[in-house]
């Protein structure tokens, strides 16, 4: 899925950009990542994942997404400041300090669902960075 989107991934983040699969679970509330990542060196990683979850209440749910988390939250301020100034700021968008995140909408439980909504939140994640992030990732110093 991901790899499709890779020529236009390289665009954004450097023509080296190397995607490598993803897993990740964790306690309460449940998660568990699916997805591939991209790192890079010194300054964090991007994801692109469905999250499967479920919560004290056995709630559950699926959401697709796509997450950039700096190592440390003096890196890429200036990026940082760019997609806080985002006004309106898009409903799916969600930022923290040492990361942040579009998500898509719950798809439905066939995988041709899940293909297609994280494809869709792939693509508002391109337009996203080709809007208030020209030039891609910035350079650290």
């Amino acid at each position: 899925m991901v790899t499709r989107r890779q020529p236009e991934l390289a665009r954004l983040f450097g023509e080296n950009l190397s995607l490598k699969d993803y897993y990740e679970a964790s306690a309460m509330p449940e998660y568990m990542y699916l997805g591939q990542q991209a790192a890079f060196k010194g300054s964090g990683v991007l994801y692109f994942s469905l999250a499967f979850w479920r919560n004290e209440k056995d709630s559950s749910g699926l959401s697709p997404s796509v997450i950039l988390w700096r190592e440390r939250v003096t890196l890429l301020g200036s990026l940082w400041d760019s997609i806080n100034a985002i006004r309106p700021r898009p409903q799916n968008l969600g930022i923290r300090n040492d990361r942040f995140w579009l998500t898509g909408s719950d798809p439905s439980a066939d995988w041709d669902s899940c293909e297609k909504e994280l494809d869709s939140v792939i693509s508002d994640w391109i337009e996203l960075w080709e809007t208030h992030c020209p030039g891609g990732l910035p350079k650290l110093p």
